[in-house]
């Protein structure tokens, strides 16, 4: 719908895929703006990366451990497509 944006606000993937958009539409190289965005873009989007290793590394597997005392199924990640596939 096009009022989605004003009820989901646009996150981190969808503003990247509009600047690859942007970027792939011209026949000129990226602009110095271009250039700005995408850099501010990755590093958020770096963070959001470290942020989730940090949880799978740390909270998950303390999840897991006190999963498993109860005898619980363990939580795992779904790994991307592609991962580990040769």
């Amino acid at each position: 719908s096009s009022e989605d944006p004003l009820n989901f606000p646009v996150k981190l993937a969808d503003q990247m895929m509009a600047l690859g958009g942007s970027v792939g539409s011209s026949d000129s190289a990226p602009t110095e703006a271009e250039y700005t965005v995408f850099n501010e873009l990755k590093t958020k989007i770096d963070a959001q990366l470290a942020a989730w290793s940090e949880l799978q590394k740390k909270d998950l597997a303390s999840l897991n451990e006190q999963l498993k005392k109860a005898n619980v199924p363990f939580v795992a990640p779904i790994p991307p497509k592609g991962a580990g596939a040769m």
